[in-house]
């Protein structure tokens, strides 16, 4: 059969042209997939196109779209909110916006969406645009501009925009609402008042907009006219529970007990299953003083409740405060057999106990408080005075004397103490005690006569430290028995109270130099160095050779940390007299700056004199140390430790491993050091700058954080990251780090040596010895 026979055939023809039509249906099919799918989930979108859907899109994000792609992004827009990807719908939009600038519809649609997901900033950019057209525009954008505005916080040009929208549409009372709000926020309340009274006033009957300008009262805490609005409201829905509570709540506000009765009462008769409602009502009669009522509807709910922990404290302190003691007693114990270690219901028990004289009942429920709770100070103060009532003098002395070790500032329960102890004979004790209220209170007369009267009635005649204060009070110039007071201060080891009375005597007379010296004393046992120093320095403006105030200054210095000018008033202290103390001060000084040699002179001629000095060894051994004779260190460190298990010995020990490159042996004592000693700052030091040696920056680093969140207000934890930059090749931060130490005292070897070390690794060999050399 030919090609005619062919064509003739009509089973060839139908096959021919069903395949030609499918061929055709293929290629539409591949040229117009996407449009196809966006079409069909447009119209019903469902779980399985999302995929083709974000695949579409991602295709849109990386190509760039024409005019004809415009009916397609339009599409994306509708699909992708309804899947949940509305930042990726805004993309989308934004897409759109570049393609149609002037398009003011599908702006406005970008700039909502940008709203609604609180990019404001964004959003106002195009709010700016669709604003700044010279042509009327719609109250849709100008509100939507002007929310997004106020959202931003930017409330000066969000009042100009309603002020704007307001002009053209006076009676668009939800914009004149918000508009109120935002002169609220910003402070403006009479303005923002005046916008909700307009509201309410052309809405007389409007529910929302009387609620608006209550809420506004509320807010500025304007009552009257609150309650008054509230009432405007109540008239239009007499009952509105909602309405009632609030304006309930508005008269208690303002005290109006009665008024809040009525409603609370009218509330509980339409929802009489409300128990929040029960409550507000019996707290109301309360403070309404309508006790017997309260008592009525406290024991109702409680019916309800007997449980309520909250309803139970309020009941009886209602009872506690009508002095109630036999209903009190019984509401208690009550509520004991539901929890019967309740601390607070024991409390108000044993009270009630105490307010009616059943002493020993109230002894027992405080002995089972106390049991329950062995550091109660409240139970024990009140046990103490029931013990006191039945003249059970000796057990109340124990009592008090047990609450003085737990506070021993407490002013009252010593002032208790002398009262029990003097009943009970113990004068010896009651005037120890009595001179220390006098202590905290030395203008007290009537406490002064009670300490006499201690005195006279247990045959003590001769107390120094009363009469002294008796004196001081009538002869406040008399300073030698101020001085005399400052020492009873001293050994009572309260340098602060010791201090200003020296200062005392110091205003009164700035040329005593036995005074001055001995409050240098104190500020140094109060590690008030810097002042200490200060005293020092006026003393010796008197007596530039007086050994002692050199020596004290010379150990206040070293303590600051101020080596230089320590060693400067060391050596004037040793050329006029050989001081053992003062040459292992000036040896501690030297090996603090490096100076070696001069140390070691030192050092020799003390071990010399007195080889079982541990301070001396220490010394020498941290020297060899300096001097890099490690094994020499290592056998010093080591004599020592034989005999005593020396903190500073210890440390050595650790330096020396980490010097001979024993990290290991090194970080084993420093974690024993850091079990025993928490808060060193020196330990933590140690083992970071070995992890550093030893290339574990990371574990070195978090280490670090944890030192600096330890120790916020020490040096050391700053130098000690230098340190481990510098270990870690960051040169130049460095260099930085170390700088900013520069005038840190005690630090200024170390900082030398590191900022050195920085500058070597930056290869600036000029600058690295030149510190060297001044370090």
């Amino acid at each position: 059969m030919g090609l005619t026979g062919l064509i003739r055939n009509k089973w060839f023809l139908l096959v021919f042209f069903i395949s030609f039509f499918l061929a055709q249906w293929s290629i539409f099919k591949i040229i117009y997939h996407d449009d196809i799918i966006l079409n069909r989930a447009y119209r019903h979108l469902s779980s399985e196109e999302y995929a083709n859907i974000l695949n579409i899109y991602e295709k849109i994000l990386t190509s760039k779209v024409t005019e004809k792609d415009f009916k397609r992004l339009y599409l994306l827009s509708r699909i992708l909110p309804k899947m949940h990807k509305r930042a990726e719908a805004i993309e989308i939009l934004g897409r759109m916006v570049e393609l149609r600038p002037q398009d003011r519809e599908i702006r406005f649609e970008l700039a909502n969406e940008l709203y609604h997901q609180q990019r404001y900033m964004e959003a106002e950019r195009h709010f700016a645009i669709l604003l700044a057209e010279k042509r009327d525009i719609e109250k849709e954008i100008l509100t939507a501009a002007a929310r997004n505005v106020w959202k931003a916080k930017y409330h000066e040009r969000a009042i100009t925009r309603y002020q704007r929208l307001l002009e053209r549409y006076p009676d668009f009372w939800d914009a004149r609402t918000e508009y109120g709000w935002l002169l609220m926020e910003t402070g403006r309340s009479e303005e923002a008042l005046a916008e909700f009274q307009a509201v309410a006033e052309a809405w007389p009957s409007n529910y929302k907009a009387l609620c608006d300008l209550t809420d506004a009262y509320m807010t500025t805490q304007d009552f009257v006219r609150a309650s008054k609005a509230l009432e405007d409201i109540l008239k239009l829905r007499p009952k509105d529970m909602d309405i009632m509570r609030r304006l309930a709540e508005v008269y208690l506000w303002q005290k109006d007990y009665s008024r809040a009765l009525v409603l609370l009462k009218e509330l509980s008769a339409l929802n009489p299953r409300d128990k929040q409602i029960k409550k507000d009502l019996a707290k109301t009669l309360r403070w309404n003083k309508d006790y017997n009522q309260s008592k009525s509807v406290y024991g109702e709910l409680l019916e309800y409740e007997p449980a309520n922990i909250a309803l139970h404290r309020e009941y009886l302190s209602l009872l506690e405060e009508t002095r109630s003691w036999d209903d009190a007693i019984k509401e208690a114990n009550r509520f004991l057999k539901l929890y019967p270690e309740n601390i607070k219901t024991l409390h108000s028990l044993a009270g009630a106990y105490m307010a009616k004289g059943d002493f020993a009942l109230a002894e027992g429920a405080l002995r089972k408080l106390c049991k329950i709770r062995p550091h109660d100070f409240g139970a024990k103060i009140r046990l103490a005075k029931v013990l006191t009532w039945q003249r059970k003098y000796k057990f109340a002395s124990k009592i008090y004397e047990e609450l003085l070790v737990v506070n021993p500032e407490s002013y009252t329960t010593r002032e208790k103490l002398v009262d029990v102890l003097r009943w009970s004979g113990e004068y010896q004790k009651a005037v120890f005690h009595c001179k220390e209220l006098i202590k905290r209170k030395p203008e007290d007369k009537g406490l002064q006569e009670k300490y006499l009267a201690l005195l006279y009635e247990g045959h003590m005649f001769q107390p120094f430290i009363e009469d002294a204060k008796a004196y001081l009070q009538n002869n406040p110039e008399q300073l030698e028995i101020r001085k005399w007071l400052a020492d009873v201060y001293i050994m009572d080891g309260k340098f602060k109270k010791a201090t200003s009375e020296l200062q005392r005597v110091l205003s009164l007379d700035p040329k005593d130099i036995e005074t001055q010296r001995r409050l240098a004393e104190v500020l140094m046992w109060d590690k008030q160095y810097a002042h200490a120093i200060e005293v020092y320095e006026v003393l010796l403006e008197r007596e530039p050779t007086n050994p002692l105030y050199l020596m004290g200054i010379g150990e206040a210095l070293t303590y600051n940390q101020d080596h230089s000018k320590a060693i400067a008033y060391l050596e004037k202290l040793l050329k006029l007299k050989d001081s053992y103390y003062g040459r292992i001060l000036y040896a501690k000084n030297l090996l603090a700056i490096r100076k070696l040699k001069q140390a070691e002179i030192v050092l020799r001629h003390l071990i010399s004199q007195n080889p079982k000095d541990v301070a001396c060894r220490l010394l020498f051994a941290r020297l060899l140390l300096y001097q890099m004779r490690y094994m020499e260190a290592k056998e010093a460190y080591l004599s020592i430790l034989k005999e005593t298990p020396n903190y500073e010995a210890r440390l050595g020990m650790a330096d020396v491993y980490t010097a001979i490159v024993q990290y290991e042996q090194s970080t084993k004592i420093l974690k024993e050091l850091l079990n025993e000693y928490p808060n060193q700052p020196e330990v933590h030091s140690r083992i970071i700058i070995n992890l550093g040696l030893q290339k574990m920056f990371v574990e070195a680093y978090t280490q670090l954080n944890g030192m600096l969140d330890t120790f916020p207000h020490s040096t050391l934890p700053q130098l000690t990251e230098a340190e481990l930059l510098n270990l870690s090749g960051s040169y130049f931060e460095a260099e930085t780090r170390f700088k900013s130490l520069v005038n840190r005292p005690g630090m200024s070897y170390r900082m030398n040596i590191g900022l050195a070390e920085a500058l070597k690794g930056q290869q600036d060999y000029a600058k690295a010895t030149s510190v060297y050399e001044s370090g």
